[in-house]
C-alpha cells in the first residue's frame, strides 16, 4: 500500500542489469549502434534505397528528438468535417 513515498524497487541511479550487459558487450567489440544506423542510412541513400534510409532516419530521430504524444480530436457538436485536398499547382476553389 502506498504511504506517500517510494518504498520498494530499484534505488534511483541504479543501472538496469540488462542494459548494462548490452553496453558492456558493445564496448567489448567497439560497436556503436547510432553510428551503425548512420552508416546504413548513408549507404542506403547511395544505393537509392530510400525506404531503408527513411527507416534508419526515423530510428535515429528517436535519440535526437522527443516523441510527440498523439492528440485526440474532440468534436462535441458532432459536426461534419470537410477536408479539401489541393494538388500542387492547382488553385483552391
Amino acid at each position: 500500500m502506498a504511504i506517500g513515498r517510494k518504498t520498494g524497487g530499484r534505488a534511483a541511479g541504479t543501472p538496469n542489469k540488462d542494459k548494462a550487459a548490452v553496453e558492456q558487450i558493445c564496448a567489448r567489440y567497439g560497436f556503436e549502434p547510432i553510428e551503425a544506423m548512420i552508416f546504413i542510412h548513408k549507404k542506403a541513400i547511395e544505393k537509392g534505397d530510400f525506404t531503408l534510409a527513411g527507416k534508419m532516419a526515423a530510428e535515429i530521430a528517436k535519440y535526437v528528438h522527443s516523441q510527440k504524444k498523439a492528440t485526440e480530436f474532440a468534436n462535441p457538436e458532432e459536426q461534419e468535417l470537410v477536408v479539401r485536398l489541393i494538388t500542387v499547382g492547382q488553385k483552391p476553389s
